[in-house]
């Protein structure tokens, strides 16, 4: 279980990170990964439920997030379910798997820019190979 700990505990730290330095529409998204990734886990059985709450709490943050910012992020209809989190995306066609993880990938790469323009080319690094592991976990 520690490996997958770890792996919401690194997406937890981002979000913190990315809520802490004002990238909100970054701290939004990755509070709501972090939060899906801890419920994915949990149903899967590979988390106890216990952890539903530490969920919750990152999903509530996302909200708080969106709720304070203008920003303008229509691709998330937020709502809590059942104590499940729901993220769906809002448009006249539901979007499939392969749409859902080009934008992830695509977020990914356009936060690497951003941290490579603003001259932290070791956050930048990171954020590519994340998003080259991921295309290439996807094929």
């Amino acid at each position: 279980m520690n490996n997958v700990n770890q792996v919401f505990i690194d997406m937890a730290e981002k979000a913190i990170a990315y809520d802490k330095s004002g990238q909100l529409e970054a701290a939004i998204y990755s509070y709501l990964e972090v939060a899906r990734t801890i419920n994915h886990l949990i149903d899967e059985g590979r988390l106890p439920s216990s952890y539903r709450d530490a969920a919750n709490k990152y999903f509530d943050r996302s909200s708080t997030l969106k709720e304070q910012s203008n920003l303008p992020i229509p691709c998330f209809n937020l709502h809590l379910t059942d104590e499940f989190i729901v993220a769906n995306v809002v448009s006249a066609k539901p979007k499939t798997d392969q749409e859902l993880n080009m934008e992830k990938a695509e977020f990914l790469i356009s936060e690497a820019i951003s941290n490579e323009e603003n001259n932290s080319f070791r956050e930048a690094q990171e954020l590519y190979a994340q998003a080259a592991e991921f295309c290439l976990a996807q094929v």
